[in-house]
């Protein structure tokens, strides 16, 4: 026989749960206005954290190598002996939709060469490694050559 929870042990898991949601929210609104501070290479990393852990669907896009200087921002890598790169690039799905990305580019600057497969999600390029282009669908290609062009 099993005892219902009393009254008060109830109310008390709702205190319990209210004041998590309070100070979840209230996180989730001072990390902005932390990062609002900060260059954009730290913002970037806390954006691309954020992302992660918000449910959110994951999408695999492609994108150009972005050229070496077109950097947005950079900042000293965990040995601080380099520097990481953050790069916003136009990525398209195999269906050509496009959007804007933001990947890091670790220890060194992008060669501007060739092209990357992107695991997304949010805005941020988890993930991402070269591919030839002939790896990339047709309509993604077609999307990136013409966002190119109209640079």
């Amino acid at each position: 026989m099993t005892r219902d929870p009393q009254p008060s042990q109830c109310a008390s898991q709702r205190l319990k749960t209210a004041l998590a949601a309070v100070l979840i929210a209230l996180g989730l609104i001072a990390l902005p206005l932390t990062l609002a501070s900060c260059d954009s290479g730290t913002v970037a990393v806390g954006k691309s954290v954020i992302e992660r852990v918000l449910p959110g669907d994951w999408r695999t896009m492609w994108a150009a190598s972005p050229q070496p200087d077109t950097y947005i921002g950079s900042y000293d890598d965990a040995t601080g002996q380099g520097e990481n790169y953050v790069y916003d690039v136009q990525a398209a799905d195999s269906q050509g939709r496009v959007k804007t990305v933001t990947i890091i580019s670790f220890g060194s600057k992008a060669s501007g060469e060739g092209y990357f497969q992107l695991d997304v999600k949010g805005s941020s390029g988890v993930h991402y490694h070269a591919v030839e282009a002939n790896d990339v669908p047709a309509d993604a290609r077609a999307a990136i050559e013409a966002d190119n062009a109209s640079e």
